[in-house]
């Protein structure tokens, strides 16, 4: 009986990393195929490039875009009248 009852666990286990090799494995197809959609190694290289800042540096800019921060004028304006 427990050699049948290990066989069984080993079976479902098998069953689940099987099922989870396969999606892996969809999941892999349908990245390359959007990558040949998208240019290839082009499209890799035309990602942004990975903010190197780390601590308090990193959050100096907050989560906007450079262009779009607000300036130091509009954050003293909000502090003195409540209003940018």
């Amino acid at each position: 009986t427990k050699i049948y009852e290990a066989c069984t666990f080993q079976d479902l286990t098998g069953q689940r990393v099987n099922k989870v090799i396969k999606i892996l494995k969809e999941v892999d197809a349908r990245i390359a195929r959007m990558l040949q959609l998208f240019g290839g190694d082009a499209a890799v290289t035309a990602l942004p490039r990975r903010d190197e800042r780390t601590g308090d540096e990193r959050l100096l800019n907050g989560p906007q875009l450079p262009d779009q921060a607000p300036s130091q004028d509009d954050i003293d304006a909000l502090f003195a009248n409540g209003k940018p």
